[in-house]
């Protein structure tokens, strides 16, 4: 609570996290074969990332192996395999 006992300081405030469920996860990239953003669904939901994290990521960010994402305040690294994102293409 506020100073004044009615407010709610900003600290208090948190937004409920929605996340997909596997199947809607599933769903979402079943949609998304074919699609020019294809690669781009599957690296955010495999790295949980938001939507401004992999709308920013650049070629600077990928290693062989791994992919770095980072944020002005934060760094984050996965690593993760790149079967997981190559289309049987």
């Amino acid at each position: 609570m506020g100073p004044s006992g009615s407010q709610v300081a900003v600290s208090e405030l948190r937004r409920e996290v929605l996340a997909l469920t596997p199947e809607e996860a599933r769903r979402l990239l079943d949609a998304a074969r074919g699609d020019r953003l294809e690669a781009l669904y599957s690296v955010a939901l495999a790295l949980g990332l938001r939507q401004g994290e992999a709308l920013g990521l650049m070629w600077s960010d990928l290693e062989v192996g791994t992919l770095r994402v980072r944020r002005r305040r934060h760094a984050r690294s996965c690593r993760c395999a790149h079967s997981h994102f190559v289309s049987g293409a």
